[in-house]
């Protein structure tokens, strides 16, 4: 069957190329039936984390598939999560934290926010639960998210975006306007605070920040935060989150 032909009917994301014929894969290459191999970027943070081939996984998946074919850790071995939680926070020197884990970054992004809006709003009394994001961001691709962030590309149209939209601009050099200087630590300071102070630190529950801005702005790297005091000292009680960085 011609597969090329009829790409056009396909309304999911797909490489516009003929298939490769994949025979094997180790670390970040997938090798090819022809010797060639092709370094793989598109896999995210499975490929960054564990790579390809890691016989660490197989055995893991052999281990788990001869007792059962599908049975989430929540249900057949709660256990399992709890030991991930307190390797999380030892890894990460935060003994004390709650953890809640997700199955990847868009629910990540989705479960913070509900997180920060609930408990700001019973710990705090906030009036709202705004979330504030730069003009340059990228949080998932759920309709919240990406009417959130300011995913440039796949941004919907502002009547499609849930009265949604980023609220600072971005303090990643060079996008981000200087009349004079250079971008350093203050300027994510000074922009978040600006943005709180305008909408009312009593409305805002979170702000999403990427420590690395990624597939939105071709990893574009910010001058350190510091302390966050000046935004911090506006938002009064409000969360502060760090989205997953996507590349």
């Amino acid at each position: 069957m011609d597969y090329l032909s009829r790409r056009g009917r396909l309304l999911t994301s797909s490489r516009p190329m003929p298939d490769w014929e994949v025979v094997g894969s180790s670390g970040s290459w997938l090798h090819l039936a022809d010797g060639r191999r092709i370094f793989d970027g598109s896999s995210g943070l499975l490929c960054a984390n564990v790579g390809q081939g890691s016989p660490k996984v197989f055995g893991r998946l052999a281990e788990q598939f001869s007792r059962y074919t599908y049975g989430g850790a929540a249900v057949a071995q709660p256990h399992i999560q709890m030991e991930l939680m307190e390797r999380l926070c030892h890894a990460v020197g935060r003994h004390e934290d709650s953890v809640a884990l997700t199955t990847c970054g868009t629910l990540g992004v989705e479960v913070a926010v509900g997180l920060a809006r609930n408990i700001t709003r019973v710990r705090d009394k906030k009036r709202r639960g705004d979330i504030l994001t730069s003009t340059l961001s990228y949080h998932g691709m759920s309709a919240l998210t990406l009417g959130l962030a300011g995913n440039h590309a796949r941004r919907p149209r502002p009547e499609d975006a849930l009265g949604l939209a980023p609220a600072f601009a971005p303090p990643y050099p060079p996008t981000h306007p200087h009349s004079t200087g250079a971008c350093d630590a203050s300027c994510a300071d000074d922009e978040i605070a600006q943005a709180i102070d305008s909408i009312g630190a009593e409305n805002v529950s979170a702000v999403l920040i990427e420590p690395v801005n990624g597939s939105t702005g071709g990893a574009y790297v910010p001058r350190p935060l510091g302390t966050c005091g000046a935004w911090r000292s506006s938002a009064g009680n409000a969360a502060s989150w760090s989205s997953t960085t996507r590349c």
